[in-house]
């Protein structure tokens, strides 16, 4: 009983309830489809091993930033870096659904998607113009970021030579593969930066709160607008394409967490002085642990 109760003081303390079984949940669609299903589509195992490892730092952060000694300094720190890889990935992908070698998907619409995606980098880039344009004088800080886009190429053609025991790609397909990565990887600097800074004390900087809401509207508008199209209408159509109901599950799961990161952004931008405001799966999550067992 004191093993469990200890357990569960944990998970409240740390918000980690709800990212966690959402985790788990993904996990789960993918041995289900894989051990269950006599008919698998190798296709939709990937896209759902793909959305389930994109989750994996995205909870982590939304799990643990609101715990920061200060969560505002700490956004500050990687805001700039995830919406770089979300411009950059919708960039490449843009750029590769022009040729005919990258199938659109399911759906088969080649000007919608090819336009939505367009739409999407071009919102991505303002995004960035517009809400940190005093950070872009830094910009070539973020090497990082020009890391992180090394290993996703690096990833891709790895992947196509264990898949096809050959590097001789079409560079569309290739670059398809790579914005697959970098969308993976994309919020990898925000779970570096959570680790580095996030522990009390570790991390004394003034944000400014007009620039600081600026950063945050422009995170918050474009990461949970990309995804209720990315995600939400997604997974409505694929219900009426009747195809297989994980889909949208894992749609709806992806977007849930980025949603809950997205609103905790943009309420702390305005309300800084609330220290004690954790996201919404982690107030949920504690009230349902509000008591010992």
């Amino acid at each position: 009983m004191e093993a469990l109760q200890s357990v569960q003081g944990m998970i409240r303390q740390n918000s980690l309830l709800l990212p966690c079984v959402i985790l788990g949940l993904s996990f789960l669609m993918i041995l289900s489809y894989h051990f269950v299903f006599e008919k698998r589509d190798p296709n939709f195992q990937v896209f759902l091993i793909v959305v389930t490892m994109t989750m994996v730092p995205t909870s982590y952060v939304d799990a643990t930033i609101s715990k920061c000694g200060d969560p505002n300094a700490v956004f500050r720190k990687f805001g700039l870096k995830v919406l770089l890889m979300h411009a950059l990935f919708l960039s490449i992908r843009a750029a590769c659904m022009m040729s005919r070698m990258v199938p659109p998907d399911a759906f088969n619409n080649w000007g919608n998607i090819l336009g939505w995606w367009i739409t999407g980098a071009i919102s991505a880039w303002l995004a960035i113009g517009l809400g940190y344009n005093k950070q872009l004088s830094s910009i070539h800080t973020h090497f990082d970021v020009g890391v992180l886009v090394v290993l996703a190429f690096c990833a891709a053609q790895s992947t196509e030579l264990v898949a096809n025991g050959s590097l001789v790609m079409h560079p569309a397909l290739i670059g398809s593969m790579t914005s697959d990565y970098l969308e993976v990887l994309a919020f990898v600097p925000g779970a570096l930066a959570v680790i580095r800074y996030g522990r009390k004390d570790s991390l004394s900087e003034r944000v400014d709160p007009q620039e600081y809401k600026m950063n945050a509207l422009a995170f918050g508008i474009l990461v949970v607008g990309f995804y209720i199209v990315e995600d939400v209408v997604t997974a409505y159509l694929a219900l009426t394409h009747h195809e297989p109901p994980f889909e949208s599950v894992a749609h709806l799961l992806h977007f849930v967490v980025l949603a809950d990161f997205g609103f905790f952004v943009i309420a702390s931008a305005f309300d800084p002085e609330n220290k004690q405001r954790s996201t919404m799966l982690g107030n949920f999550g504690g009230s349902l642990f509000s008591e010992a067992v």
